[in-house]
Order: structure tokens, then C-alpha cells, then sequence
């Protein structure tokens, strides 16, 4: 009877054994992949042979640089067909790399969104001096223009346009306040003056011995992600401030007004003139090979 028991523990132990591994519910689809990999003593090499890619495609997927490949459609190809090779589930890999994705993507939109609502805030003074600076021109102008045909003009009309041009300015602002903008959580890693003598210089310090620079003419938000997202950083930077990171190549970083950040990698200072786009975002990888 004991025997009959060990042998059915035996063979239940045989099972759950065969199963595929689990993807771990804190890790990226690229740290999975490359811990896999190394874990079946694969180099980049035979991987990029037994897939017919390139080995630069293979470590965009370990790196979770999936903007550098050619589109969702194949990444989800590929990451299926790497997952094959690694022993791993497809699906359930996938259903990470979405995961991955679309918290990634809701991230880039709160940081816009605050970025949005601090420009905003910013310029909101300037709008209501010049909506009171152009009504009082104009009725300026027109009591010019009439003085030497007309009687005098009734001050209390006067007092009562320019009443109305006010409030008329204040509904406005009543109505862009009254836009629905959530606060953005922003989940930001510590950061410290470097030094108290310059609390404009900001450092952050991740594992590496590569360095990132960025220097702010004029007020701008930065992500940055680091290890295929294992350190991220986000958050909103005013003119005068600087942003200094060390880590290990490459960062991954994305920049709102990026026309008013100067970024130097390991001394030396890079163009970033030709990533910059429409809405004069940029999106760039410093530091890959």
C-alpha cells in the first residue's frame, strides 16, 4: 500500500516537473527572456540562429526596447517564437508583454497630462491680463476716434463694457479649470542634491558605470527607464535644473519640450535635434550598441 502511494507521489512530482515555468508576476517579458536564456546556457548568438533574427532584434526583447523593432504585430511574433526556443509559455508571454505595454503607455499619458496642466497653469496669468489689456485698448480707441464727433461718452456704459469684458474672461478661466484632469501618480525613485551648495543639480544613482546628463533651458518632463524598466524615473523639470544619472547603458528616455533639454552621455554631447518630433516630444536610446 506504501509503495503504491510513494509511486503516485513519485509520478505526481513527474508531472508538475514537465509543466512549463511561470512567467513571475513582478518581472518584464525582457528580463524573462534573458534570464531564461541564460538559464538554458544559450548565447545570442544560437538564439539569433535557431530564430533568423538578428541578434540586435534578440536584445531589444531582452532589453524591452520594443519601440526599436518593427511593429506590434512582429513583436508579438517574435516574442512567441522566443518563447518556444526557451521553453517557455507563448501565451502567457504575451499576456505579460500586454501588461508591459499598456502600463508603460498609461504612464507616458500622466506624465503628459501633468506636464499639460502645469504649461497651463503657467500661462493662464497672461491670458487674463491680455483679454483686460485689449478691451480697455479698444474702448480707448473708440472714445479716441469719437471724442471730436460725439458727446461725451456715459462712464457707466464705459465701467459696465469693461465689467463685462472682465467676467467674460474670468467664465473662460472658469471653464478650463473646470477641465477633468486627474493628478498623476508619479512614481518617482529618490532623488538628492548633489550638493548643497547647487540644489538645481539633481542625482540619481542606479547600478552602472555609465553616465546620463540632462540640462533644462526651459521647463520639460523626462522619463527614463532603465534595465528594460527595472528603475524608472518620471517627472517634471523647471528652466536651471540638471538631471544626472549613473547606470549601465542603455536608458531609455522620452522628453516633453525636448528642445529645452541638452542631454551629454559619459562626456560627450549628443544631437538629439533629428529625434525630436511634431509636438516637440522626443523619444531616443542613449547608449545602444
Amino acid at each position: 500500500m506504501n509503495t503504491h502511494d510513494e509511486t503516485s507521489d513519485q509520478s505526481g512530482l513527474s508531472e508538475e516537473q514537465v509543466e512549463p515555468p511561470s512567467p513571475a508576476p513582478a518581472q518584464t517579458p525582457g528580463n524573462l527572456l534573458r534570464t531564461q536564456r541564460e538559464t538554458l546556457e544559450l548565447s545570442l548568438k544560437q538564439v539569433s540562429e535557431q530564430l533568423n533574427l538578428t541578434m540586435h532584434y534578440i536584445n531589444c526583447m531582452e532589453s524591452d526596447s520594443y519601440d526599436k523593432l518593427p511593429g506590434d504585430v512582429f513583436v508579438k511574433g517574435y516574442i512567441r517564437s522566443y518563447s518556444r526556443v526557451l521553453q517557455l509559455d507563448p501565451e502567457q508571454m504575451i499576456e505579460l508583454y500586454n501588461e508591459f505595454t499598456n502600463k508603460k503607455a498609461a504612464r507616458k499619458e500622466e506624465a503628459i497630462k501633468r506636464y499639460t496642466r502645469r504649461r497651463r497653469d503657467k500661462n493662464r496669468p497672461w491670458i487674463i491680463v491680455s483679454g483686460i489689456a485689449f478691451v480697455v485698448m479698444a474702448v480707448a480707441l473708440w472714445f479716441i476716434n469719437q471724442s471730436d464727433e460725439t458727446p461725451p461718452v456715459d462712464n457707466a456704459l464705459m465701467d459696465e463694457a469693461v465689467r463685462n469684458a472682465v467676467n467674460e474672461t474670468e467664465v473662460g478661466n472658469a471653464l478650463i479649470e473646470d477641465q477633468p484632469i486627474d493628478e498623476v501618480p508619479v512614481f518617482n525613485s529618490p532623488l538628492e542634491p548633489e550638493a548643497a551648495s547647487d540644489a538645481s543639480v539633481m542625482a540619481l544613482a542606479w547600478p552602472g558605470s555609465d553616465e546620463l546628463e540632462i540640462n533644462f533651458s526651459d521647463e520639460s518632463w523626462v522619463e527614463l527607464e532603465h534595465r528594460g524598466g527595472e528603475e524608472n524615473y518620471q517627472d517634471t523639470h523647471q528652466q536651471g535644473e540638471k538631471l544626472r544619472i549613473t547606470g549601465t547603458a542603455p536608458f531609455l528616455l522620452n522628453l516633453g519640450n525636448a528642445r529645452a533639454a541638452s542631454v551629454v552621455y559619459n562626456g560627450r554631447a549628443l544631437d538629439i535635434s533629428n529625434n525630436i518630433r511634431s509636438d516637440d516630444s522626443a523619444r531616443l536610446s542613449v547608449g545602444m550598441q
